[in-house]
C-alpha cells in the first residue's frame, strides 16, 4: 500500500482559498468584474464547474502526492502535481500552498525563471493582481511567441483552459521547471491541420490556421495533421504580418497586415514575389474575414502600421482606417510595418482593400506630439477637452496618431473628414443633448419625433458642440453656404448663406428640429445674400507636413501636399465617394457643386450591393460648377 502523507487542516483551508480566489479572478476578468492594468489579451477556451475541461488529459480528480481535492475533484496544486507525475516526475516532497511553490521548488534545486516551456508550472505570486494574497499554479500546455496556453483546476471553482499574452495582468509571475516536456516542432505553411475533437480543417499560413471550407479549393482531399487541442489553441490567432496569401480559386493576392488581408494589385508594387512568404488559402476565408473560423480580421487591428508601396508612405490603423504618419518622431520613433499596396490605401472603402475610408465611430485619437485627444464621429475628429466628460479613459479604444492627420482632416491622405457627414447625430456629454449635423454644423434636436424617431448617435464632448467654429471642434458655428434645411414640424425649407437663413421653395433638405434651427439668424428682408468665398479658405494645417517620408527609404513625392485654397462656391470640388451608395454619392456631389455622371457597374450581385468603388476624377480636383463625375459601382 502506498503511504499517503497527511496535510494539516490549516494547510487544507489555505489551499482551498488559494485556488478558489484564483478561480474568482478568472471569472472576474472574463465578465468585467475586475479591472486589469490594461486590456487583457485573455481567451477562455473552456470553463466548467467540474473537471470537464481537463479530463481530456486523463485527470480524474484523485489526490496526487497527498494534495487535497474538493468533492468534484478540483484543486490547483493537485492538478499540477498530476500533470507532472504523468510527465514522469517523482514526488519532489511537499511544495506547500500555491504561493509557496516557487521558493520551495528553488530550495529543492529546481529551476525557477521567467522562461515558459511546455510542461512547466505557471506560478502566480501572492502579490500578483491575478491571485492577490494567495497565489495560484497552472500547467503550461503550449507556448507560441508571447502567448501561453494554460490549463488549471480550482478548489470549488471548476476547471479551465485559457490563453494569455505576456505583459497582461493574467500572465504568470514565473515558471517552475520540474519535468518539462519537449515542445512540438513548428508547423510549416501549407500544412493542413485539424483540432483534436473537431471536424474543421485548416491550412497553415503565417503560423496561423486559416479555414478550409471545401477540398475543391485545393484540388481534392489532402493529408491532415491532427493537433492536440492545447497545441492548436496556442497557434497564432491570425497570420503574421508580411505573410502573403492568395485565393486558390480566384488567384487574388493579399498581404496580411494587422491580421487582415489587404489587396495586392501588382507584385511589382511590393518589390516582386521573390523571397516573400506566399501561401494558397481558400477564398472563403478571405471573403469571410472577420468570421471566427477564418482566422483573418475584417480590418487590420488598431495601432498596426502599414508601409505603403511604391510611394513609401506610412499609415497607422485607427478604427479600421489608415491615418497618415508624416514623421516617425511624432509617435515615438520607427515601428515595424506591414507591406501593403498603395492601391488598397488609396481605395480604402473598396471591399477588397479591407480598409475603411474613415475611422469607425467612437474611437479616441491620441494625437502626438501635441497630446490632444479627439473622438471620431461620422468621419471627423472632434476634440475631447476632459476625459471625465465621457466617463473616464478606462475601456476606451485609444490609438496614437500623428497630429498631421488631425490638423489636415479633409486631405485624402489623412482619411479623416473636416466635418462630420451631414444628416448624422451627436450626443453631447455630459449634458446628454442631441444634435443633428447639417452643413457641418450641430443643430439641436429637442425631440426625436421632429427627425423621424430615434437614430444612431455618437457621444462627443459638449465642448466640441458649444465651441462650434473653433478649429479643434471640427464643427461649423452655422451651416455651410448653400445648405438646404427642412424644418419640422412647420415643413418650411430654408437655405443658409453667410450664417443666415432664408426661405427656399422646393423639395429636399436635411430634416432638422425647428427649435434647434432658431439659433441660425434670419436674413433681413433688405439684405443681399452673401456670395463670398467658402469659409475656411486656404490650406489647413499649414501646408506640407514634416520633413520627408517616415520609414527607412522613401524616394521623392511621398509626403502629401496640403489642399489648395478654395475658389468659392462657384466650383465643383470632387469629394471622396468610395463606399457610398449611388444615392448618397449623388447627394454629396450636388453638395459640392457637381453632378453624377455615367455609372459603370462591375461584379455580381452581393449583400454589399450598390457601393461606389472608384471615381473617374481625382478626389479634391476643382472643376467648373455642375461638372459631371463618373463613378464605378460594385453591384
Amino acid at each position: 500500500m502506498t503511504a499517503v502523507s497527511l496535510i494539516p487542516a490549516w494547510s487544507l483551508r489555505r489551499t482551498r482559498r488559494v485556488c478558489a480566489l484564483a478561480a474568482l479572478a478568472l471569472f472576474s476578468a472574463a465578465f468585467g468584474l475586475a479591472t486589469p492594468p490594461r486590456a487583457a489579451a485573455l481567451t477562455i477556451d473552456c470553463n466548467q464547474a467540474g473537471i470537464g475541461c481537463i479530463s481530456q488529459f486523463g485527470y480524474t480528480g484523485v489526490s496526487t502526492w497527498g494534495y487535497p481535492v474538493d468533492p468534484a475533484g478540483n484543486n490547483c496544486t493537485n492538478y499540477v502535481a498530476f500533470r507532472l507525475a504523468r510527465n514522469g516526475a517523482t514526488n519532489p516532497g511537499r511544495l506547500g500552498d500555491a504561493h509557496e511553490w516557487a521558493a520551495n521548488a528553488a530550495a529543492k534545486g529546481f529551476a525557477v525563471n521567467q522562461t515558459p516551456a511546455v510542461g512547466s508550472v505557471a506560478w502566480f505570486s501572492a502579490s500578483s493582481s491575478w491571485a492577490p494574497g494567495t497565489g495560484h499554479v497552472a500547467y503550461v500546455e503550449a507556448v507560441s511567441g508571447g502567448t501561453l496556453s494554460l490549463s488549471d483546476s480550482n478548489y470549488q471553482g471548476g476547471s479551465k483552459r485559457w490563453r494569455v499574452s505576456a505583459g497582461e495582468a493574467a500572465y504568470p509571475n514565473g515558471f517552475i521547471h520540474i519535468k518539462d516536456v519537449g515542445a512540438p516542432a513548428p508547423i510549416g505553411d501549407g500544412t493542413f491541420v485539424a483540432r483534436q475533437g473537431s471536424g474543421e480543417v485548416y491550412v497553415m499560413a503565417g503560423d496561423s490556421p486559416v479555414y478550409v471550407s471545401t477540398w475543391d479549393a485545393f484540388g481534392g482531399p489532402k493529408p491532415v495533421q491532427v493537433l492536440p487541442a492545447a497545441q492548436f489553441d496556442a497557434l497564432r490567432p491570425e497570420p503574421a504580418d508580411g505573410t502573403f496569401i492568395f485565393g486558390t480559386r480566384t488567384g487574388r493576392v493579399f498581404s496580411v497586415a494587422g491580421g487582415a488581408p489587404v489587396y495586392l494589385s501588382n507584385w511589382n508594387n511590393v518589390g516582386g514575389q521573390a523571397g516573400k512568404r506566399v501561401v494558397g488559402v481558400d477564398d472563403w476565408a478571405i471573403d469571410n474575414a472577420g468570421h471566427p473560423l477564418s482566422h483573418l480580421r475584417q480590418r487590420p487591428k488598431d495601432g498596426a502600421f502599414l508601409g505603403s508601396s511604391p510611394s513609401g508612405r506610412v499609415f497607422v490603423i485607427a478604427g479600421g482606417a489608415p491615418l497618415y504618419v508624416s514623421n516617425w518622431n511624432h509617435i515615438g520613433g520607427p515601428r515595424p510595418v506591414a507591406p501593403v499596396d498603395d492601391w488598397s490605401v488609396d481605395n480604402a472603402g473598396h471591399p477588397e482593400s479591407h480598409l475603411d475610408p474613415v475611422p469607425q465611430n467612437g474611437y479616441y485619437l491620441n494625437a502626438q506630439p501635441s497630446g490632444r485627444v479627439f473622438i471620431t464621429a461620422w468621419g471627423a475628429p472632434l476634440h475631447l477637452s476632459n476625459w471625465a466628460h465621457v466617463g473616464g479613459q478606462a475601456g476606451k479604444p485609444i490609438v496614437t496618431v500623428d497630429d498631421w492627420a488631425v490638423d489636415n482632416a479633409g486631405h485624402p491622405a489623412s482619411h479623416l473628414v473636416a466635418r462630420p457627414y451631414d444628416g448624422n447625430f451627436l450626443v453631447g456629454r455630459p449634458s446628454g443633448r442631441v444634435f443633428r449635423v447639417a452643413g457641418g454644423s450641430p443643430i439641436y434636436v429637442s425631440s426625436w419625433d421632429r427627425v423621424g424617431g430615434p437614430q444612431p448617435t455618437v457621444s462627443v464632448d459638449d465642448w466640441a458642440i458649444d465651441q462650434a467654429g473653433h478649429p479643434l471642434s471640427h464643427l461649423l458655428k452655422f451651416p455651410a453656404d448653400g445648405t438646404l434645411l427642412r424644418a419640422r414640424p412647420s415643413n418650411v425649407r430654408w437655405q443658409v448663406n453667410g450664417g443666415q437663413r432664408s426661405t427656399s421653395p422646393g423639395e429636399g433638405g436635411i430634416v432638422v428640429d425647428e427649435v434647434g434651427l432658431g439659433r441660425v439668424p434670419l436674413r433681413p428682408a433688405t439684405s443681399t445674400p452673401n456670395r463670398g468665398g467658402t469659409p475656411g479658405s486656404g490650406t489647413p494645417g499649414g501646408g506640407t507636413p514634416g520633413s520627408g517620408t517616415p520609414g527607412s527609404s522613401t524616394g521623392s513625392g511621398s509626403t502629401p501636399n496640403g489642399p489648395s485654397s478654395s475658389s468659392g462656391p462657384r466650383l465643383c470640388t470632387v469629394p471622396r465617394l468610395a463606399g457610398l451608395t449611388v444615392r448618397a454619392a449623388k447627394t454629396r456631389l450636388v453638395r459640392n457643386g457637381c453632378r453624377l455622371g455615367a455609372i459603370t457597374y462591375v461584379g455580381r450581385k452581393n449583400p454589399r450591393a450598390d457601393k461606389v468603388v472608384s471615381v473617374k476624377r481625382r478626389v479634391g480636383v476643382r472643376l467648373a460648377r455642375g461638372a459631371s463625375v463618373a463613378v464605378t459601382v460594385r453591384r
